[in-house]
């Protein structure tokens, strides 16, 4: 059913809550430009039993608002393949996210050794045998009417098998007593969620740089990515990498704040509180906070390999227990993500023993599974180990 009427719509809704299905299957389709920070939301798709519908989302007329008693009915899970993006591109129709959901990227990792974040046409094949040629449509411009049968085809395809995925992986999350674990990370799902450390880290700033001058460089950041939101425009539009280095530079070498005109338009700037500069030494500067803090190299490989062997071991994604940076920060500060919840239980309170010096974990790690050598082969691509 493609529906292009709020009429359409109603009927379509009131058809689902009264057949009161435990579960449907979400998805959306949308088209990201390189000018705007927000996606465009062009299709949203559900499937349940043998009722399916695509939505078209751009159709002017259309008022979506009947989906509320769906999407906010705590009765009827949504599922999800990755949400983040999908939570996102609803974001810009909804006030609020659906509820509740469950995501069965999160679910299978928790259940399945991968190398990397699982896609969904590997999780079809894999739990229904089913083979879908994702690369067919992934480019496509769905912002485009009317639409081709393919691009139907395309659309339904990702909640159809949607729906027959979400009893497999729950399955298979009970068998290993990982549902708890599953509730835990649903619950941290955050789908504005920037890291600015990993933002920071990507610009190569001087090696010299001064501590309160990383704190401005990470104020500066954030800044961007609040006025991006705010105006709905790419974050380098307002102000690139390149920029924010020069202007630390400028900074750090005596000039005031009201450099930063040289490298950001007057619409944007005028949205800065440049006195927020002068506030930085006395009141955010703290000594030591931001120095980069050498470590030892063979550490954090010993727990890579670590990592990866417990999470072979046990059937679970690495990437989903840790990051590179995870483990930097618990190495230098013994904080972060594997200290709390259930990734402390399975492998954080290992890691804390060892860096204490109460374990040995090197005697632990499996000779099943990834060898230790081929794990560190591996480092440089998924880790950047160096």
């Amino acid at each position: 059913m493609l529906i292009s009427s709020t009429d359409e719509l109603k009927k379509f809704c009131d058809t689902t809550l009264r057949d009161h299905p435990q579960y449907i299957a979400v998805d959306t389709e949308f088209m990201r430009s390189y000018k705007e920070y927000y996606p465009k939301l062009c299709l949203i798709q559900i499937a349940y039993s043998n009722q399916k519908c695509i939505i078209d989302a751009l159709e002017e007329n259309l008022d979506l608002s009947p989906l509320n008693n769906i999407f906010y009915n705590k009765n009827i899970i949504k599922v999800f393949h990755d949400c983040r993006q999908d939570l996102e591109a609803l974001s810009t129709r909804f006030s609020q996210s659906p509820s509740p959901i469950f995501d069965t990227q999160i679910a299978a990792m928790l259940c399945n050794y991968y190398d990397n974040a699982v896609g969904y046409s590997r999780l079809v094949e894999q739990f229904l045998g089913i083979t879908l040629n994702k690369l067919l449509l992934k480019r496509s411009d769905w912002s485009l009417r009317p639409l081709s049968q393919s691009k139907i085809d395309y659309a339904f395809d990702d909640v159809v098998y949607l729906y027959q995925l979400y009893g497999k992986v729950y399955k298979s999350l009970v068998s290993r007593k990982r549902l708890l674990w599953f509730f835990e990370e649903m619950q941290s799902i955050e789908i504005h969620k920037i890291n600015y450390d990993t933002i920071f880290d990507g610009i190569k700033f001087f090696s010299d740089i001064a501590e309160k001058d990383i704190l401005i460089a990470k104020y500066v950041i954030e800044w961007r990515e609040k006025l991006a939101r705010s105006f709905n425009v790419n974050r380098n539009i307002i102000m690139d990498n390149q920029s924010i280095f020069y202007l630390i530079r400028d900074i750090a070498c005596g000039k005031d704040a009201n450099v930063i005109k040289k490298y950001v338009r007057e619409k944007y700037w005028k949205r800065l509180p440049l006195d927020k500069f002068g506030v930085v030494e006395d009141k955010d500067y703290q000594p030591g906070v931001c120095k980069s803090v050498d470590y030892d190299k063979s550490v954090l490989n010993v727990l890579i390999v670590f990592l990866y062997s417990l999470c072979y071991e046990n059937d679970i994604s690495h990437r989903l227990v840790a990051s590179k940076s995870d483990l930097i920060k618990f190495v230098t500060q013994g904080t972060g993500n594997i200290m709390n919840g259930w990734r402390y239980e399975f492998f954080g309170k290992h890691v804390e023993s060892f860096i204490s010096g109460k374990s040995d974990i090197i005697s632990s790690i499996k000779t099943q599974g990834p060898s230790y050598l081929s794990i560190l082969a591996r480092l440089t691509d998924s880790f950047s180990i160096k």
